[in-house]
């Protein structure tokens, strides 16, 4: 059996999440993917511009998760709009929804920066005997006279981190990450090289990039455009919200038939990890990266 840290592959062993604790420390609660589906809402008594966020619990504590689109001058708006939230121990979902002040005399605070204007706040338990079975459960929730209808479907972690053999010649998403650099003839794939170009241009100041969802329709569009090399992909993520095109990438990496750090090596990683010694831990880090693939460790 090769050291952990010496770069050579162990025999065949089933690939856990590095993050992933069988133990009864672990909080309960739901881990993986919550698709959530905001049809519409009702009640409101007059016109405004209006949106929703959606927070789930992750240890203790409420975190946003996801934005819909501001609806303007209506009493019933109707976003339709879904959205991938990743769960970590949780057990509720949150919805709040906002009527968006644009001009400062309405709400201000102490800095004069415009707030805006709470309607409404709701939440559900995420029931896993309800969620199990991977069908769209359709839900209203009821918030101080008003009602939202969701759709929600849950992915557990297990079934959500299983890798698919790559079949496709064509296209980036679901294709090795050494048989696109080669094709593309370059170290790092265009795909990654666009989204964090875009990410650093307009993300940095963005609170929860890479945490928060972007809407799954723009995911799908922006991915449908870099599998067929579309040359205006560009032009359609300067127009798309910074939070899709981290979607974009995270779903590209989470598509890969093999993980970043590859099947042969994965074991070692798991086992150089949780080292106690943080030299020998840092010295094996370096020397497993250091083992990957060019396209790999780029």
């Amino acid at each position: 059996k090769s050291p952990p840290c010496s770069g050579e592959p162990h025999g065949a062993a089933p690939i856990s999440p590095l993050f992933l604790s069988d133990t009864d420390d672990e909080p309960s609660g739901l881990y993986g993917f919550l698709n959530v589906i905001v049809h519409s809402a009702t009640g409101f008594k007059q016109s405004s511009s209006l949106y929703c966020t959606l927070e789930v619990d992750s240890f203790g504590y409420f975190v946003n998760k996801a934005k819909t689109r501001v609806y303007r001058d209506t009493a019933e708006p109707n976003w339709n709009e879904e959205f991938e939230i990743e769960l970590e121990g949780s057990q509720t979902l949150r919805i709040l929804c906002y009527e968006k002040c644009y001009h400062k005399s309405k709400l201000t605070k102490e800095d004069g920066e415009t707030t805006d204007r709470i309607m409404g706040k709701g939440q559900i338990q995420l029931d896993p005997q309800t969620l199990q079975d991977k069908d769209w459960q359709r839900t209203v929730i009821f918030m101080n006279g008003v009602e939202v209808k969701l759709s929600v479907k849950f992915t557990s972690r297990e079934f959500s981190l299983k890798r698919m053999p790559s079949r496709k010649q064509t296209g980036v998403f679901g294709v090795k990450i050494g048989v696109v650099t080669k094709r593309e003839r370059s170290k790092v794939p265009y795909i990654v090289r666009q989204c964090v170009e875009e990410i650093e241009r307009r993300g940095m100041e963005e609170v929860g990039i890479y945490r928060v969802s972007g809407v799954a329709t723009d995911i799908q569009a922006l991915k449908a455009a870099f599998d067929i090399n579309n040359k205006d992909v560009s032009i359609t993520m300067s127009e798309m919200d910074v939070n899709a095109i981290a979607g974009t990438l995270k779903l590209y990496f989470r598509e890969l038939p093999e993980p970043l750090f590859t099947d042969e090596l994965y074991p070692n990683f798991a086992e150089g990890i949780v080292l106690s010694d943080p030299v020998a831990k840092e010295s094996c880090m370096l020397n497993l990266l250091l083992s990957l693939p060019e396209p790999n460790l780029v």
